[in-house]
């Protein structure tokens, strides 16, 4: 049986589905493009500040962000969460607001594959 989880993004209560395999390892493959080198440069930065660490992963990240297309990004969100027992309409929920939707992008992310990040070390949160 999948899990789901529910998470507080903003004012909103989104509940998390978690991705049958064939679908995660889709999304998984396209999201490690961008994901594996930030994660990797953040490692390289051992000895600098955390925040220096981070402004390095995330410039790698701004990099990368190209490999991902908005379309897996709406199919993530529209299969992955659903708010008040509806599906999200994707265009009209997070219109003109981009922090939610990387906020719940995120939580997705994380509840789908965050294992994979405790396998490589990483604490990303």
């Amino acid at each position: 049986m999948r899990e789901q989880k529910e998470v507080q993004v903003g004012e909103d209560t989104y509940l998390l589905h978690q991705f049958g395999a064939i679908e995660g390892l889709k999304y998984q493959k396209a999201l490690a493009q961008v994901l594996l080198p930030a994660i990797a440069e953040i490692s390289k930065a051992g000895e600098l500040s955390e925040e220096s660490a981070i402004s390095i992963g995330m410039n790698k990240l701004a990099e990368n962000i190209d490999k991902i297309d908005e379309r897996m990004i709406e199919a993530m969100v529209v299969r992955g969460a659903t708010k008040n027992n509806m599906a999200v309409n994707f265009d009209n929920e997070f219109a003109g607001k981009y922090m939610q939707l990387f906020q719940l992008v995120k939580e997705i992310v994380m509840f789908n594959f965050g294992s994979v990040f405790t396998m490589l070390g990483s604490d990303v949160e």
